[in-house]
């Protein structure tokens, strides 16, 4: 909730005097959060806070310096891409169903996750996926190099968007029918 409270703000009082200079402000306090996150965390930008099991001052304040700086991070990367990208449709179908994608993508994740599972025991790729690793813990994922973490996660969007793309089809053509 505050980091809901925190966008609010933003779009009501300070998004209209976001220029050019604040936004190189941010950048630089963006890296020089980073590099604070860094030292606190003992070298790690990574920093889960699904499970939450070892509160402490320095995890609540990690937990609000992460999100804090990743939302401004974003929302200059979406500001920079706008102006390079411009009205791409694929950009815009993405932006339009971002609710959808935060609320299906781990679904979606376990459905990559499923079909490897599906495909290692049938012998017929993945040789090295751990089948074990997948039944005992729920985040297991098959990372045979760090690369395909992308994978995973352009996958995961791939599928909900493919999701969304067909339920609106569906929606329109049952509107069309039913006359509305």
């Amino acid at each position: 909730m505050p980091f809901f409270q925190i966008g609010h703000i933003f779009k009501k009082y300070l998004e209209k005097k976001f220029t050019n200079t604040i936004m190189l402000i941010i950048i630089i306090v963006c890296f020089l959060g980073q590099m604070l996150i860094s030292i606190i965390n003992k070298g790690s930008l990574t920093y889960g806070v699904y499970n939450l099991g070892d509160i402490t001052r320095k995890n609540i304040c990690l937990i609000y310096l992460t999100t804090i700086f990743g939302i401004a991070f974003w929302t200059i990367i979406s500001r920079v891409l706008f102006s390079v990208l411009g009205r791409s449709r694929l950009i815009n179908y993405t932006g339009k169903h971002t609710y959808a994608i935060m609320l299906n993508h781990l679904g979606a994740l376990f459905l990559i996750q499923g079909v490897i599972a599906l495909l290692s025991r049938a012998d017929i790729a993945f040789k090295t996926f751990d089948l074990n690793g997948y039944k005992s813990w729920v985040y297991y994922m098959y990372v045979p190099y760090y690369q395909i973490r992308l994978l995973y996660v352009i996958g995961s969007i791939a599928i909900v968007l493919l999701g969304c793309y067909s339920f609106d089809k569906v929606t329109c053509k049952i509107k069309k029918l039913v006359g509305r």
